[in-house]
Parts: structure tokens; C-alpha cells; sequence
């Protein structure tokens, strides 16, 4: 509907990231990576402004939106990330990291009822 606004966010959120990569070039790879890290949400921030004006949704409600997921995911990452030290080869550290997370977020989903775990579901059975 609004592609004059999508442009307008994506010239905004391209600039961010140029100018961090610009800034933190002379820092290294490392502090490139979390300059990159931090333009991820400094550009969802900016995404939520249209929201705001055009939907009437407040960066406040979108937040209260997100925070289960986030604590969800979170919490998956929090029960994976140790899997990567079990000596065992990088192919299966991987694929038991994908299977545990997946089963992680399930059950949190079903659990907590996360309202988007359920709208996939019948998303997924609606296309069969």
C-alpha cells in the first residue's frame, strides 16, 4: 500500500548501517560485527514509526507484542549455545542444536500460547 513510506524506512535503515560500517572500519572485524549488531535493532525502532501514525500501534504496544518471543528466544539460545562444546563433529553440533531449538520453541510456543505459533499452525494446514 504504502510504498512511498517502505522507501523512506529502507533509505533510513541502509544509511544506519553504512555509516556504522563506515565508523567501525578502523576498529576491526570484531567491533564491525556489533556495530552490525546494533543497527539490527536500531532499524526496528525506526520500522515502528509508520506503525505508530499509520495503525495506530504504539512502539509500546509493539514492544509488549515482542517480549515473549524475545524471552522465548532467549531462552532457546540460552539452552543451545552449550551444545557447541560437546565433543562431537561440527555437522552433528549443528543439526542437535537445530532439532533441540525447534523443540524448545515449540513447547515454549504451545505453553505460553504464543498467539503467531498458533496462526502458523493453521496457516500450515490451511495450505494442505
Amino acid at each position: 500500500g504504502r510504498s512511498d513510506e517502505f522507501l523512506k524506512l529502507e533509505i533510513i535503515k541502509k544509511l544506519i548501517g553504512i555509516i556504522s560500517i563506515i565508523v567501525s572500519i578502523p576498529f576491526g572485524v570484531h567491533v564491525m560485527a556489533i556495530a552490525y549488531l546494533i543497527t539490527g535493532p536500531i532499524s526496528a525502532v525506526v520500522n515502528t514509526f509508520p506503525n505508530k501514525r499509520l495503525l495506530n500501534y504504539s512502539f509500546k504496544e509493539q514492544l509488549e507484542d515482542l517480549v515473549p518471543y524475545i524471552g522465548l528466544s532467549l531462552f532457546m539460545g540460552f539452552i543451545v549455545w552449550p551444545v557447541q562444546y560437546l565433543p562431537i563433529g561440527n555437522i552433528v553440533i549443528i543439526i542437535l542444536q537445530v532439532i533441540l531449538g525447534a523443540i524448545i520453541y515449540v513447547i515454549g510456543s504451545r505453553l505460553f500460547r504464543l498467539d503467531m505459533f498458533f496462526e502458523l499452525i493453521n496457516m500450515i494446514r490451511r495450505k494442505r
